[in-house]
């Protein structure tokens, strides 16, 4: 996300009559641990929370 962030900024100081904005509504995450846990999107509770349709599955391994 910081490299994109970064990209964005560059391009805004550079170019200010085509300023851009980054959607980053959606954030992926990791944590570096034996195995690698990685996601991405709302998390179990909070589409429970909304109402939202969602779908859950095991890890594999």
């Amino acid at each position: 996300m910081a490299n994109a962030e970064s990209r964005l900024v560059r391009h805004n100081v550079l170019h200010p009559q085509d300023v851009r904005t980054l959607a980053n509504k959606v954030a992926p995450h990791a944590v570096f641990t034996s195995p690698q846990i990685a996601s991405v999107g709302l998390t179990e509770q909070e589409a429970r929370r909304r109402k939202i349709e969602y779908l859950v599955r095991p890890s594999i391994g």
